[in-house]
């Protein structure tokens, strides 16, 4: 049957026909398929393309230029199996993809594309649980990717794309349970780390990715349990590691990371349970250390740590359950509710005396 799309043009009432590769022009256009099932588009002023029907099982590429905004365009197209193109330079005007395949979850794979001039791919591909690989696309203008392939759960993901300008990524890959690897990617302009790679917890390493300039690492790494080791990557910008690697359960040993910056250390390593030592860091500017290494239940020896700016370390050490020595710390801190609860096995630290408040902790 003919991909023929009937475009209605919603100020003038003029019709068209197109067919499989003919340019949408510039205006409002409604566009009927016929022979797809229904597709209908409502077009913006330069020729924008969103609100599609949610009954269509294929779409068939018809190619649209000076389209510049493409959100929404097969949001929740749940029973969409197939998504092709004639032209890997389709949307190639395009600047925003906001949500464009957003819950497609009968996709198996997304065609090569070239986008660019796209600068924004918020939550694009969020929820496509059935797509298992990706390909090389080209965005080398994108700025966010922010939840782009966040719940990805089937995707395998060694796309060899470049982020030159990347900005944005927090739950860039959030709970891609399926993906065991990545390429060592570069992203030279992010700052914040919110959730990126948080939940996959099928992911057994990690690439020595260059994090020089990374301010903020919030939940990063967090439930990927999978993980039996981590790199030495570069943190000596970081202020924040807040939850960084809570519940990489799968962990035995961490390097000696730079954490002179840091000030706050809530949470890194909570619940990293294989863990059975830990090295030297500094802490010389840490302001909070509340619970950070609670639950880690296999360690059995802990560094001395500088306490000098810490105001908070409640249930920093708690329910490290094997733990028998600990190095002590530097200085008095304000606030240590439960610093050692359910350390048993542990005897006095060294410098016990500098801790202004032990309620659950006894000295063996």
């Amino acid at each position: 049957m003919s991909a023929t799309l009937r475009a209605v043009n919603t100020d003038t009432g003029e019709i068209i026909t197109l067919n499989n590769g003919d340019y949408l022009p510039k205006g409002n256009f409604r566009l009927e398929g016929l022979g797809i099932k229904k597709i209908s588009y409502l077009g913006e002023p330069e020729g924008d393309v969103t609100d599609v029907s949610p009954d269509i099982t294929s779409y068939k590429q018809v190619k649209a230029v000076l389209v510049e905004n493409i959100n929404n365009f097969l949001l929740g197209q749940s029973l969409l199996t197939s998504f092709q193109v004639n032209d890997a330079d389709t949307f190639s005007t395009a600047e925003t993809a906001n949500k464009a395949w957003k819950k497609c979850e009968g996709v198996t794979s997304f065609p090569l594309l070239h986008f660019p001039n796209l600068k924004y791919l918020y939550e694009a591909w969020k929820g496509c649980k059935q797509m298992d690989n990706f390909p090389d696309i080209t965005i080398p203008k994108v700025k966010v990717l922010s939840g782009a392939w966040e719940g990805c759960t089937n995707l395998q993901f060694s796309a060899q794309i470049s982020f030159p300008e990347v900005t944005q990524m927090d739950r860039t890959w959030k709970d891609c349970v399926s993906i065991t690897d990545l390429v060592d990617y570069s992203f030279p302009k992010v700052r914040e780390l919110f959730s990126t790679w948080e939940g996959c917890s099928g992911m057994t390493s990690f690439p020595n990715i260059d994090f020089s300039q990374v301010e903020e690492f919030s939940s990063t790494w967090e439930g990927c349990s999978g993980m039996t080791d981590f790199p030495q990557i570069n943190t000596s910008n970081a202020s924040t590691l807040f939850s960084a690697w809570k519940n990489c359960s799968g962990i035995t040993s961490f390097p000696s990371i730079d954490t002179s910056n840091v000030k706050n250390l809530i949470s890194s390593w909570e619940g990293c349970s294989s863990m059975t030592g830990f090295p030297q860091i500094n802490t010389s500017n840490a302001e909070r250390l509340i619970s950070s290494w609670e639950g880690c239940s296999g360690i059995t020896e802990f560094p001395n740590i500088s306490t000098h700016k810490v105001q908070d370390a409640s249930g920093a050490w708690a329910n490290c359950s094997e733990m028998t020595k600990h190095g002590g710390v530097s200085d008095a801190v304000d606030k240590a509710d439960g610093v050692f609860a359910g350390c048993s096995k542990l005897t006095c630290p060294s410098d016990a005396t500098n801790w202004n408040s032990l309620p659950e902790f006894t000295c063996n």
